[in-house]
């Protein structure tokens, strides 16, 4: 199985706008890949989204 790293900004992009990167979160859900993302980026972090 392929490791897929996400920075935050593609995360991001991901859960707002989708597209291509919103592809690799739905490939994740459905086994194809394993996804990683840095603790850092999990934690909640105050003016991120505005």
């Amino acid at each position: 199985m392929m490791r897929v790293v996400m920075d935050a900004n593609v995360l991001m992009s991901a859960l707002l706008f989708g597209g291509k990167p919103s592809l690799i979160v739905d490939m994740a859900k459905e086994g194809r890949v394993e996804l990683f993302v840095s603790p850092f980026i999990r934690q909640p972090h105050p003016g991120m989204c505005r």
